[in-house]
């Protein structure tokens, strides 16, 4: 997610004639290298040979003076690939050939289990219940699944999940590309979903990170996003009324 956040300065250094070698790590790799620009990308674990400056990824927004108000490319700057995009598409038909007007959704509801907020941020797929009762069409944009999630997803018949598909990030990306909506706790994905300027509702721990300020709805690094706060620690009853109310507001007439 951080890498995915911060790859919008990578153009802005190359403007200014830097020759750029970047260490990615492999399963964003390919979908960062596609920003192209004659950017030198390696793997995440490699030592570049020579080099004048070194520079972690989270810090170009200090080297670039930003302010909530400077913040590049929150519109989008990624872009999903167009031949995966297709493939997708017709795998989306394929489950669903009548294709009412129902709006295609991407879930995602816990992300990695080793991180060290896990607890906070993460929620389980049974706390979605109330609000995958609306009429859409909802797909699992995780590609991992814990055992307890797992018996529940083989319970909704009206989620699909396509684990094996979803091959890496580039994958994902196409497959958020074919979608009206992406609806996330705070992961990685969150964060592609906003690269590619996509429509996304992120729920946000009372205790959040840095990056999605507080007391907003809103977030400066992506203009599509809109965040859904719990109002108390380890409580997401709130979040989950609110989703439900803006579902009803947005999609109501298509549902």
């Amino acid at each position: 997610g951080d890498t995915i956040q911060m790859a919008r300065y990578l153009p802005l250094l190359a403007a200014r004639g830097a020759k750029l070698t970047v260490a990615v790590q492999n399963p964003v790799r390919s979908l960062i290298e596609s920003m192209g620009g004659g950017i030198n990308f390696i793997d995440g674990s490699a030592t570049p040979a020579g080099y004048d400056l070194r520079c972690s990824m989270m810090g170009l927004p200090l080297i670039f003076n930003t302010t909530l108000d400077s913040i590049p490319a929150a519109e989008g700057y990624l872009r999903a690939d167009t031949d995966r995009q297709a493939v997708w598409q017709t795998r989306l038909a394929q489950r669903w050939p009548q294709f009412p007007a129902r709006p295609k959704i991407g879930i995602v509801w816990s992300g990695n289990s080793d991180h060290n907020n896990d607890q906070n941020r993460s929620t389980t797929l049974q706390q979605w219940s109330g609000l995958l009762d609306f009429p859409a069409y909802w797909i699992a944009l995780q590609k991992d699944i814990r055992p307890p999630d797992m018996a529940t997803l083989r319970a909704c018949s009206h989620i699909a999940h396509y684990p094996d598909e979803m091959r890496d990030f580039v994958d994902t990306a196409a497959l958020i590309g074919q979608l009206d909506l992406v609806i996330a706790v705070d992961t990685s994905v969150a964060h592609l979903a906003g690269a590619l300027g996509k429509p996304v509702w992120i729920m946000v721990p009372a205790n959040p990170d840095w990056r999605w300020l507080v007391d907003r709805t809103d977030t400066p690094w992506y203009r599509s996003a809109r965040l859904f706060r719990q109002d108390r620690v380890l409580s997401w009853d709130r979040a989950f009324d609110q989703l439900r109310a803006a579902l009803a507001a947005e999609f109501s007439a298509s549902a």
